[in-house]
């Protein structure tokens, strides 16, 4: 598990390094403002999914450089295939995938069959817990936040 707190002084950004997932392993990706609820409850669910065998989590919390991490990430997410991009990225918001503006922004990643890492684009802290309990729903606990 990776853990970012993205502090910058002056005016440079530097895009926190990913390096490929492990063969066999999801990562969930977590990226918004570190004083967000929802981004704070989507990190902990990350965390919960990552003590399960085959996951782990990564998380980008910054209060100057989420906006221009999250223009980079909707670079990435444009590249995919139009159903992918237009699907809702939160359930409050009516906003595609390719448009997501909130914080946070959820995201897997794997490895492909040519060891290319593989971005499926989640959205928002809802939709990472409407994946969450679609993925795991004999796991459903009062205690996962919500």
């Amino acid at each position: 598990m990776a853990y970012v707190w993205h502090r910058t002084m002056g005016s440079s950004y530097s895009t926190p390094e990913r390096p490929p997932p492990p063969a066999g392993v999801t990562r969930i990706c977590v990226s918004g403002w570190p004083i967000s609820p929802p981004t704070r409850r989507a990190d902990e669910l990350s965390k919960v999914i990552a003590s399960k065998p085959g996951y782990e989590s990564w998380s980008f919390l910054s209060m100057m450089n989420y906006k221009t991490f999250l223009r980079e990430m909707l670079e990435l997410v444009k590249n995919l295939d139009e159903d992918v991009k237009s699907q809702m990225s939160t359930d409050d918001k009516n906003t595609r995938m390719d448009e997501h503006h909130s914080s946070p922004f959820c995201w897997l990643e794997t490895l492909g069959t040519n060891n290319e890492v593989v971005i499926t684009p989640i959205g928002g802290r809802d939709k990472l817990q409407a994946w969450a309990l679609e993925t795991f729903p004999d796991d459903a606990d009062p205690g996962t936040p919500k």
